[in-house]
């Protein structure tokens, strides 16, 4: 039977404690075992007809303190599903993807640019089309009087096979923001294989934000990416040059993708071993797979195991470990008990523009047609990004209307939403289970550092 009842609460179990989450507001209350076991078969119940034959009998099983909760925030209440609707929302963009190319020395085995058919495409951006890119990005912000922090990011392919292109780039664009009065920071994703003595300076006298793929340990990362020439794996041409590049930036993120097959998830050997190294932060993904190769609950299992081992090891540690940026996400969202009704700033905030100067809601749509937003030549399609910004928004993804967490994480990732289903309006297939899981070890951890 399809839900017809909007969930106003989650309860939950965090160690030896129990916690009741108020989904409209982001407060937290602990109550009593028993409770918990009666707002749990409360919380199931997905039917007006349910709720109305449920509310009698479960007011007679909580403590007053617990009702008066109950009542004061309407938990109780019979309400259909309702979520506040798009409304457009048009602003600047304060993210710009940079493509420098289509070209990349490595064949990684999930990468999305080959499953849309991106990485074997020749194209290189011209110094003309780069700096057409950033004059635009800088102007729509004048535009907008959003003179605040903006960022430029560099893509490709793999970004540095074009390092002096992006040298230009940079100084271009600093020139640029000092007339301008914008405050410009600039990010590089790279696969680590290409970096120097001269790239690691420079990447640090800019202060650039590096994401830098590392899949784990040697057997893990050798065995998704490989040379495109040779098979080779690259672990050995990665680490190399950690400890230069950890000295010039030492935010530096390890960036990596774990992919969900078979039954057992590398998310601890990833973390750990990024620890080991010497990383403060990590940043990973669950590879975008269609739906039909997703991963067992064996997996699901294992991938949750990891976190728990990870983030028992973090706090044993008082925070001196590795800092994986999903936690800090989510803790900062639970404390502003900010409502997010998007995943991501795909199309809104975050711009992507390829080589050939054609426009795109991020780097990872490149190629797919139906949802480019327009080129430097003609500008942004305003029909295309309404229509895009309201496929994305929360509200039109039924899943996640249901889902408890949906104002903490807003419905996830765009691209993995497409990768997983074709369409954008349903969550990405591997992300969710792990990302309530994390939420309650926050909502706990937060509601311990408060009493």
């Amino acid at each position: 039977m399809k839900p017809d009842y909007l969930n106003p609460f989650h309860c939950f179990k965090n160690k030896s404690e129990y916690y009741l989450y108020v989904v409209s507001c982001g407060t937290t209350f602990c109550i009593a075992p028993h409770e918990f076991k009666a707002l749990s078969l409360f919380e199931r119940r997905s039917s007006f007809s349910e709720i109305g034959s449920a509310n009698t009998s479960i007011s007679k099983k909580l403590s007053p303190k617990t009702l008066g909760v109950l009542k004061k925030y309407r938990l109780l209440t019979k309400r259909k599903i309702n979520v506040q609707g798009y409304r457009n929302e048009r602003s600047c963009f304060q993210t710009l993807e940079l493509s420098l190319s289509n070209k990349c020395n490595l064949r990684c085995s999930y990468c999305y640019e080959r499953l849309n058919k991106t990485w074997n495409k020749s194209g290189t951006i011209t110094k003309r089309t780069a700096k057409e890119a950033i004059d635009w990005f800088l102007n729509q912000l004048l535009t907008k009087k959003a003179k605040n922090d903006a960022l430029i990011g560099f893509q490709s392919g793999e970004p540095l096979t074009h390092f002096n292109l992006m040298r230009y780039c940079v100084e271009y664009a600093k020139k640029r923001a000092i007339k301008t009065g914008v405050n410009l920071r600039f990010v590089v994703n790279t696969n680590g294989t290409l970096l120097n003595k001269q790239i690691i300076d420079f990447l640090g006298k800019n202060n650039f934000t590096i994401f830098l793929s590392l899949d784990g340990p040697r057997p893990i990362h050798d065995k998704y990416r490989r040379y495109a020439s040779t098979g080779k794996g690259t672990y050995s041409d990665v680490i190399k040059w950690i400890p230069r590049l950890l000295s010039a930036c030492p935010n530096t993120f390890v960036r990596g993708t774990i992919v969900p097959k078979g039954s057992k998830s590398h998310l601890y050997d990833l973390l750990n071993h990024a620890n080991d190294l010497g990383f403060k932060r990590a940043s990973f993904e669950i590879a975008s797979l269609p739906k039909g190769k997703i991963s067992s609950k064996n997996y699901t299992r294992s991938l949750r195991h990891d976190f728990d081992s990870y983030f028992n090891r973090y706090l044993k540690k008082n925070g001196n470990y590795i800092l994986y940026n999903q936690l800090l996400f989510l803790n900062g969202q639970i404390k502003r008990k900010n409502k997010e009704y998007y995943g991501c700033g795909a199309g809104r905030r975050l711009l992507s523009i390829d080589v050939f100067g054609n426009m795109w809601p991020c780097a990872d749509f490149r190629n797919i047609t139906k949802y480019q937003l327009g080129s430097l030549k003609s500008g942004v399609d305003k029909e295309s990004q309404d229509r895009i910004a309201k496929e994305i928004h929360l509200s039109n993804k039924e899943e996640c209307i249901l889902c408890w967490a949906r104002h903490l994480c807003g419905g996830g990732c765009a691209y993995c939403s497409y990768a997983s289903t074709k369409q954008l309006n349903a969550p990405g297939a591997n992300c969710c289970d792990l990302i309530r899981h994390v939420a309650e070890k926050n909502i706990a951890l937060i509601h311990q550092q408060n009493r």
